[in-house]
């Protein structure tokens, strides 16, 4: 069963498939996405974070990709893509860890982390067009 991806706009991608409720419940996952009835299609945002979601969700179908999307985006040329940063509290953890070791005060990891924690957040809002 395949799923299809194309740009329907500057800012929007549709998904199309033949109906599964396993495909659905995974692009329910995607944030920002929507259901379209009248067009029979699904819509996500044309943004990093939106395609590395589609990506992960979608790892156990094939995904069919139009050409000129995937001239344009270079998230879509090699589908093998890990996927977006992620900002948890292991992440967060980690940095931490790594600072203290490294004989940072607290006043500079809180700094730090804070920092690397809006990077991440204008990394996942970064659009395409």
């Amino acid at each position: 069963m395949g799923v299809y991806l194309s740009k329907l706009t500057d800012s929007l991608l549709a998904i199309q498939f033949e109906y599964s409720g396993e495909i659905v419940t995974a692009i329910k996952l995607i944030q920002g996405r929507r259901w379209h009835p009248a067009e029979k299609l699904w819509t996500i945002p044309y943004k990093y974070i939106a395609i590395s979601q589609l990506i992960e969700a979608l790892q156990n179908f094939e995904l069919h990709v139009d050409s000129e999307l995937k001239a344009e985006c270079p998230q879509l040329k090699d589908l093998k893509t890990t996927g977006v940063p992620q900002w948890n509290r292991e992440s967060k953890q980690k940095l931490k860890e790594a600072l203290q070791i490294r004989g940072y005060s607290i006043k500079t990891i809180k700094t730090y982390s804070s920092h690397v924690e809006r990077y991440i957040m204008f990394i996942n809002e970064l659009e395409f067009n």
